[in-house]
């Protein structure tokens, strides 16, 4: 159980946004003060030219438990959300935990919102935005894309991929993102049996920046991540069970192929080609195998907080040693 002495922890991942973020971290702040809880913030910047962290850095030297973590590493969009998700999840004392986007579209106004269903004994809370103000093509892509996530990932969500969710403190130490698989949380935590529910949230004007995530990247993040982290969803902690029947059924086709090659083809150049058509499906076989077990030994070890290219944080934290 968590035995911590801060009620909440705050994770705000900024990529690009610069110095806007001055405007959205008052509005954090004065709604974690309404709430009469004791809370830690962690602003976490990553390196772009648009940096954050000096702004990140003068809220820091005003506020208590106000944390500026500045990272060295470029990564794509995704995969840097990812890391600052890690780095906050690993920091994190409260008792719940928050993360939210910093282009100013979620009100934090809304926190107490979440903590309340929170106290109603769910783990994960995720927002559901209302009117939203993104482009109609946007949209279209993202309810569709919705639709098939539901179907693979066996979890009926509005916006799985939404930036504003609320934890129960201990349930995020359970988490071990990696690539995109941020935009999958909902999913990772209900294969684990954790209880998920969702709250109407607004969805404000976007008054600054663009999104970070083209078309393709979402695209490409989409596909390959969504069946990854379904297939590790049902593996669960026995791959043997799932790798071994699979292995079964594709050796139980390989000779069906053969067989009806040998039955209903000609046995010269029509042969050749059934089996060079059976070579490249067991290559593609192959190539998913590999790596998805890259994928599942990934999952089982977390990256050590030094590993993650933390350049500077201010104030210094005792859980960061950053190295000269």
């Amino acid at each position: 159980m968590n035995n911590s002495k801060i009620d909440i922890s705050v994770i705000l991942p900024s990529r690009n946004e610069g110095d806007k973020v001055k405007k959205l971290v008052p509005e954090v702040i004065d709604a974690l003060e309404k709430t009469g809880k004791t809370y830690e913030v962690f602003a976490i910047n990553s390196p772009t030219d648009k940096t954050s962290f000096p702004t990140f850095k003068e809220f820091a030297s005003k506020h208590k438990n106000f944390y500026a973590i500045d990272l060295s590493d470029k990564r794509a969009a995704g995969d840097g959300k990812s890391v600052q998700y890690m780095i906050g999840f690993e920091l994190a004392r409260g008792k719940y935990v928050i993360h939210m986007d910093t282009d100013g579209q979620d009100n934090p106004a809304q926190i107490p919102d979440f903590l309340a269903k929170l106290e109603e004994g769910y783990d994960l809370v995720v927002g559901h935005k209302q009117k939203r103000k993104d482009g109609g093509f946007y949209m279209f892509t993202s309810k569709g894309w919705h639709a098939v996530m539901s179907m693979f990932m066996g979890i009926d969500l509005h916006d799985m991929n939404c930036g504003f969710k609320a934890y129960r403190g201990h349930v995020v130490k359970r988490l071990n993102l990696k690539g995109r698989w941020y935009r999958y949380i909902p999913s990772i935590l209900s294969a684990k049996g954790y209880r998920i529910t969702e709250i109407p949230i607004e969805n404000r004007k976007r008054e600054w920046g663009k999104s970070n995530f083209s078309f393709f990247n979402r695209l490409q993040g989409g596909v390959f991540d969504m069946l990854t982290v379904a297939t590790l969803n049902r593996i669960g902690g026995t791959p043997m069970y799932f790798f071994g029947w699979l292995s079964i059924g594709f050796v139980g086709l390989f000779i069906a192929l053969i067989a009806l090659s040998l039955v209903f083809l000609d046995l010269y150049l029509k042969l050749l080609f059934a089996i060079l058509a059976t070579g490249f499906g067991v290559s593609a076989i192959f190539s998913y195998l590999i790596g998805l077990k890259i994928a599942y030994e990934r999952s089982l070890v977390k990256t050590p907080l030094q590993e993650y290219g933390i350049r500077e944080i201010f104030p210094s934290h005792k859980r960061v040693e950053i190295e000269a």
